[in-house]
């Protein structure tokens, strides 16, 4: 039996990333004050989503490459469970800076086989 993907970006399937991921919200308010110095802004359009320090470790280089192509163009839809919403949302973002640490080589090419680590953040566009 094939295992649920952690995300799905773009139609391809991710796996769990390693202990260490974070959820982050962010609310984004229209940030007034009153005469008195008390917070009287308002919440405007709804929580940005993070995923933060997603990593993988011991990762095929297949898997990894296909995450990339993913990543194309640069805004992709996410489908991802949120649990402040609890249930699956699909939403439009954008990769942070991403990482590979190559582990294994094929034998006599420059192509990885496994890396020891790859990273990547996506952010929520907002949109």
């Amino acid at each position: 039996m094939a295992s649920t993907p952690f995300l799905i970006v773009n139609g391809v399937s991710w796996p769990c990333p390693i202990h260490g991921f974070t959820y982050t919200w962010a609310v984004m308010v229209d940030g007034a004050r009153n005469a008195n110095g008390a917070q009287v802004g308002q919440v405007v359009g709804r929580q940005i989503l993070k995923l933060d320090s997603m990593e993988w470790k011991g990762l095929e280089a297949d898997k990894w490459e296909a995450m990339m192509k993913s990543l194309k163009p640069f805004y992709v839809d996410v489908t991802v469970y949120d649990p402040a919403e609890g249930k699956d949302v699909t939403v439009k973002m954008y990769p942070g800076d991403k990482s590979a640490t190559p582990l294994f080589l094929y034998e006599g090419s420059r192509r990885t086989r496994i890396y020891e680590s790859c990273k990547v953040n996506l952010i929520d566009c907002g949109l």
